[in-house]
C-alpha cells in the first residue's frame, strides 16, 4: 500500500517574556479561508527539502508525488517506520529544521483577502515585529491515524492514507506581540477544552463557540 507522508514545523506554543505564562496558539488556514471556511490550525507548515534530502528520499525510499519543495511524498508503507526515523533526527543536510520561514510568512503577509460577503484582514504583524520572536525546539510527535481515515490537510486522499509526523516549537516573545496576534480575527488563544476536542489530533476539533473547526494538526499528544 502506498502512504503520503507528510512533515511538519510548527509552533503551537507562545512564551509570554514577562510571566512565564504558555499561550496555545491557533491560525486561520488560508485554504479553508479562501472557499469561505473557518478553519484554525498552528502556525508554521511543511518543512521544505533541500536537493539532497529529495535525491536522497528518492534513492533509498523511492519516493514519488512530492509536493513543491515540502517534505510531502508519497511511499511504500513497508518504509513507514523507517523514513519517520529519518526526519526525527532534524539534520539541516535534508530539510529545513524549523518554522521561521513559515511563521514570517504567515503572520506578515495578506493570506486573507476578502471573500463573498466575508471582509479581509490585514497582515497581522510586521516583518520587524516577527522577527522578535525567539523559536526554540519543543519535541517531536508522530501523530496519530485519523479517527475518520483522512484528516485536515488538504493533500488527504481516501486512496491513499496520510501519515505525518510535527517537530514542534515555543515561540517565545513580549506580552505586546502577544496582544497583537491576538488582535487580529486570524489568531485565537485556545482553551484546554478546544486543544482536547482533536481528541489527541486523530479528529478535527471545534472553538468553544462552535462557530470555527480546529485542525487535526493541534492538541497532539
Amino acid at each position: 500500500m502506498k502512504v503520503r507522508i507528510s512533515i511538519g514545523n510548527i509552533a503551537t506554543r507562545f512564551l509570554d517574556t514577562s510571566n512565564g505564562k504558555i499561550t496555545h496558539l491557533a491560525i486561520l488556514n488560508s485554504g479553508a479561508w479562501k472557499k469561505g471556511d473557518l478553519l484554525f490550525g498552528a502556525i508554521g507548515g511543511a518543512a521544505e527539502l533541500t536537493p539532497t534530502g529529495r535525491t536522497y528520499l528518492e534513492k533509498t525510499y523511492r519516493a514519488t508525488d512530492f509536493y513543491k519543495n515540502d517534505a510531502r511524498f508519497i511511499i511504500d508503507e513497508q518504509h513507514l517506520d523507517m523514513v519517520m526515523r529519518f526526519f526525527q533526527m532534524r539534520d539541516p543536510l535534508f530539510f529545513e529544521i524549523e518554522p521561521l520561514r513559515e511563521i514570517i510568512e504567515e503572520l506578515t503577509t495578506t493570506e486573507f483577502p476578502t471573500i463573498s460577503e466575508r471582509p479581509g484582514i490585514l497582515p497581522i504583524l510586521t516583518t520587524s515585529e516577527a522577527l522578535r520572536f525567539d523559536i526554540v525546539y519543543h519535541r517531536t510527535v508522530r501523530q496519530p491515524i485519523p479517527k475518520m481515515g483522512v484528516g485536515t490537510s488538504p493533500l488527504e486522499q481516501k486512496d491513499v492514507p496520510s501519515r505525518r509526523l510535527f517537530h514542534e516549537f515555543t515561540m517565545i516573545g513580549s506580552q505586546e506581540l502577544l496582544d497583537k496576534m491576538l488582535a487580529s480575527k486570524a489568531v485565537i488563544a485556545l482553551t484546554e477544552s478546544e486543544l482536547a476536542s482533536t481528541q489527541g489530533g486523530t479528529c478535527k476539533g471545534t472553538t468553544a463557540n462552535g462557530m470555527a473547526a480546529i485542525a487535526d494538526n493541534i492538541g497532539l499528544l
